[in-house]
């Protein structure tokens, strides 16, 4: 993408997302998420456990600087503020999410970008976050940033996935994967090569070790709170009109299993990229991939954080179907076609809170394609990035020569 091209969707995300949701940016009543977080709030600076008001389901973190803005701005200027802050936030997720999009190597028309940014504004979760008051934008902006500069600026991206956590924990399950080595699976390439790799993976470290020290921290100081959120019973939001797998396992009556299904998760997503080449896209999607796997209730707006995968599984589709390495009428590649879309509309319409009152067999059968499409565009990703440079070695990382016989 050229300058022109950035400064046309940033202009098309700020201006066109203001005017569809001004109605909900600027109502000076609190809309249902703002009104649980700001009760919380209040609790706090009046020296009571935030928890102590009903549905606050956030860290002591997020309380306390809630109520630090409550006592310097007064509840209707922070509450504005933190709308900014998260509208601010959506405009990166999308504005990323169109970058990747765009090839890898040479121009590309503008058309197709200003559609897709029109598409992120116009989706049902990013409607569904303003109207409701989610603070999921901000929380998604964060890790985005975070997990793209973990390779190269950790001062940077540890406290911007610290900050993250310290408001709403999404990102819990993509630190881990900053323990990957970048390039464990592929001995090609000279000692330099080898040597810049070892670097990326240190600051990787750097990065994760900041992002959970700062955030042990932070709690640590909030250690009575922190207590006191861990008592909170969580049962009904796994159980309640959301998409998780947390919920899954209730409807097959494995009951609460949160800390295994976390764990499997974490450790199976840890396998996937060992065996790969983390670049920065490659650790974007897969450290994206975990977040709905991970998240007890997921809505239409949490899945607004997967846009940038589905940006680069769209990027891959037509490359694939469109730049001859695919025949047009080749039925395999129609099939793709359909599955790779199929997935992408899952995640952009994510159709999963009529489900709550059908019986439960029939839940589980709707709930898992969407569950299972973050993921399944993230390995299809993988799969057909493998042995190209669009994308498997992102800039700023360095190429490795192919090794004999990789061919």
């Amino acid at each position: 993408m050229s300058r022109r091209q950035h400064a046309l969707v940033l202009a098309v995300l700020i201006v066109g997302g203001f005017l569809r949701y001004d109605h909900l940016l600027t109502d000076p009543q609190p809309r249902i998420d703002e009104f649980l977080y700001e009760a919380g709030f209040q609790e706090f600076a009046d020296g009571r456990s935030p928890y102590e008001a009903r549905g606050f389901l956030y860290p002591p973190t997020f309380a306390a600087a809630g109520a630090a803005g409550l006592g310097t701005f007064g509840t209707a200027t922070t509450r504005s503020l933190i709308r900014a802050i998260n509208f601010f936030g959506l405009v990166g997720i999308l504005w990323a999410a169109v970058a990747l999009f765009a090839p890898h190597a040479g121009p590309t028309r503008t058309w197709p970008l200003v559609v897709l940014a029109a598409l992120g504004i116009l989706s049902p979760g990013t409607e569904l976050g303003f109207a409701v008051g989610n603070i999921s934008f901000l929380a998604g902006a964060l890790i985005l940033v975070g997990l793209w500069q973990a390779g190269a600026r950790p001062w940077l991206a540890g406290p911007l996935l610290s900050a993250s956590l310290l408001i709403k924990p999404l990102a819990a399950a993509s630190l881990p994967l900053l323990l990957v080595p970048p390039g464990a699976r592929n001995d090609g390439g000279t000692d330099a090569d080898r040597r810049e790799l070892t670097r990326r993976w240190r600051r990787r470290i750097t990065t994760a070790l900041l992002a959970g020290g700062l955030s042990a921290l932070a709690l640590g100081l909030l250690l009575p709170e922190f207590l006191a959120m861990l008592e909170v019973d969580l049962s009904r939001v796994a159980k309640g009109r959301t998409s998780s797998t947390y919920r899954i396992a209730r409807l097959l009556g494995l009951g609460e299993q949160r800390l295994p299904i976390f764990a499997a998760i974490c450790g199976l997503s840890i396998w996937v990229l060992w065996r790969r080449l983390p670049s920065r896209r490659a650790l974007l999607v897969g450290a994206l991939a975990v977040v709905p796997l991970t998240t007890l209730a997921v809505w239409s707006h949490t899945l607004v954080l997967m846009f940038p995968v589905v940006a680069l599984a769209l990027r891959r589709l037509i490359d694939r179907r469109f730049a001859g390495r695919r025949p047009p009428a080749d039925p395999h590649g129609r099939l793709e076609a359909v599955l790779v879309l199929g997935a992408c509309a899952l995640i952009y319409f994510a159709p999963s809170a009529g489900f709550a009152t059908l019986p439960s067999a029939a839940q589980v059968l709707l709930l898992l394609p969407q569950l299972a499409a973050p993921p399944a565009l993230a390995a299809y990703w993988f799969a057909t990035t493998a042995g190209t440079t669009n994308g498997a070695v992102a800039p700023g990382v360095v190429r490795r020569p192919a090794s004999p016989g990789s061919r």
